[in-house]
């Protein structure tokens, strides 16, 4: 069954009426409000709609006033309202939408395009895969050599020309449209004499019939591209070439569902990434503009995109999700410096635009979303630091994949192979300073650290008794709370604990109540 897109137009004209696109499309469900003569209750019965949630999008075709804007508030979330450009609102009124809102502005010209729009880019949910590096499938007249590094990259060394325009690689898996168009964004990286090419083999539905094969230069693919749903297309396969001789490695070929210039996985997600294509990605929230900017770091996921959406929005306040679509399910927020220096400066810059200050900061996570909030502890200088089941020294999650949690987790050996360059005792002792040293160098004398942990953790047993040390030392506050039991049991007191935390803080601290 098709989700289908809640669309409420606002303006003096139901395009329900002109546009044949709306009646054809099943995924449209078009909603109308006349902007100047609506009656209560008819803007009742349409808000019904959504049961006090909010439209997948809203259109102002028509000039909306603040008495009316009011009463829709609610149900517009942020970057689903499209605006027509050449309406002369309210400044007051422009200045207010723009802030809360955060809105699309279109030329209204030809509404048919803006419902296309509508129907292509605005859909509800976020779908994001990758096409693991284990799925690789080397061409055998490659005399090379070739070394997979886990869920990092494969490594390829020798001489490519020898191919003679060859495939290189391909991937045993296509990549289904799914009638969606896709976003498509490759991890590589080689030495200066090397060169690749990428082949887009698009396969018509129901068929193995090729309609149009592109070949794609590295400048065209290595900020990433989108493939067009034309109607046709069932599955896309994806191949490389290379020339010259040296290194290469490719790593994993991200798709994900593309919403064009309006937003990564969800409208308004943004992304960062570095010189060797290593991502992450944000989504700012302005909730009500008013103190604290609550920022959470996703935990482990294998589906690429954002989490805590909902759960963040409760709280009312202006809120940044983060997440880490590396390796298999994320890389613990660690990267270059470059791609670090990118993130600090994320959450720097938006408490800048909502004119906040460090003490009007809350870093918080669960699991791996905790490394996150305490790594960045340093530089940041957050007010509170709220996590669940926090993880500190990842070298340690890896060796204790060996003995104390077989099989577990093994993620760990990706992200300690990747970062270091091997799974040596030595390396996991290294990467377990990279956070030590990080987090004991932070001032938190204005920092107040609230955690929930589990006093059995098969993954970071000594995560916290660390970290109270260091508070004790450092004078700092610490408020913790233990539950029995390893890493993945009762997760539902820990995030119960959670939530009740950073309610008890809002409406102490900040003077927020529910």
């Amino acid at each position: 069954m098709v989700k289908k897109i809640k669309v409420l137009q606002v303006g003096p004209e139901n395009w329900a009426n002109t546009v044949d696109l709306i009646n054809s499309s099943e995924e449209l469900s078009w909603n109308y409000l006349d902007n100047e003569g609506i009656s209560e209750s008819e803007l009742k019965q349409v808000l019904s709609k959504v049961k006090k949630r909010t439209f997948s999008v809203v259109v102002f075709s028509g000039i909306v006033k603040q008495e009316l804007f009011q009463k829709l508030e609610k149900a517009v979330e942020a970057y689903s309202l499209i605006i027509d450009k050449k309406l002369q609102q309210d400044e007051i009124l422009a200045s207010q939408i723009d802030e809360l809102k955060k809105p699309f502005y279109m030329d209204f010209i030809q509404p048919e395009e803006v419902v296309r729009t509508i129907r292509e880019d605005f859909f509800s949910g976020q779908m994001g895969s990758k096409l693991h590096t284990t799925a690789m499938i080397v061409n055998p007249e490659f005399t090379g050599a070739s070394q997979l590094e886990g869920e990092a990259y494969l490594e390829l060394e020798g001489d490519f020309s020898e191919l003679l325009d060859q495939q290189l690689l391909t991937w045993q898996y296509n990549v289904g449209m799914y009638q969606r168009s896709k976003n498509m964004w490759l991890e590589f990286s080689h030495s200066d004499d090397v060169t690749i090419e990428m082949d887009v083999a698009k396969i018509i539905e129901g068929t193995d019939q090729i309609s149009e094969i592109l070949t794609m230069t590295e400048s065209e693919f290595s900020e990433g591209f989108d493939i067009d749903y034309d109607g046709k297309i069932g599955y896309i396969t994806i191949s490389i070439r290379a020339k010259g001789q040296g290194n290469l490695k490719i790593g994993p070929l991200h798709f994900r569902d593309t919403r064009h210039e309006y937003g990564e996985f969800i409208l308004g997600g943004k992304k960062i990434s570095d010189v060797n294509n290593q991502e992450l990605f944000y989504y700012f929230n302005p909730g009500d503009l008013k103190p604290p900017l609550t920022v959470y770091f996703s935990g482990y996921r294998s589906a690429e995109g954002f989490e805590g959406f909902f759960m963040m929005k409760s709280l009312g306040s202006p809120f940044l999700l983060i997440t880490d679509p590396r390796l298999e399910g994320g890389s613990f927020y660690m990267g270059s410096q470059e791609l670090e220096d990118k993130l600090v400066k994320v959450v720097e810059k938006t408490l800048d635009e909502l004119q906040f200050q460090k003490d009007e900061l809350i870093l918080s996570g669960l699991s791996m979303g905790t490394y996150g909030s305490l790594y960045y502890a340093n530089r940041l200088r957050p007010s509170y630091v709220i996590i669940g089941k926090p993880l500190a020294s990842v070298g340690t999650i890896a060796t204790n994949e060996t003995l104390i949690r077989p099989g577990g987790f093994p993620t760990s050996f990706d992200i300690l192979n990747s970062l270091m360059g091997d799974l040596s005792q030595k390396s996991a002792e290294q990467l377990n300073k990279r956070f030590w040293q990080t987090f004991e160098a932070g001032d938190y004398t204005k920092t107040e650290f609230i955690i929930s942990y589990m006093k059995n953790d098969d993954y970071d047993v000594n995560a916290y008794p660390k970290i109270a040390q260091i508070m004790s030392e450092k004078k700092g506050t610490l408020i913790g709370k233990g539950i029995p039991g390893r890493h993945n049991d009762n997760s539902q007191a820990i995030n119960q604990w959670f939530i009740n935390q950073y309610k008890r803080i809002l409406s102490e601290k900040y003077n927020r109540e529910d």
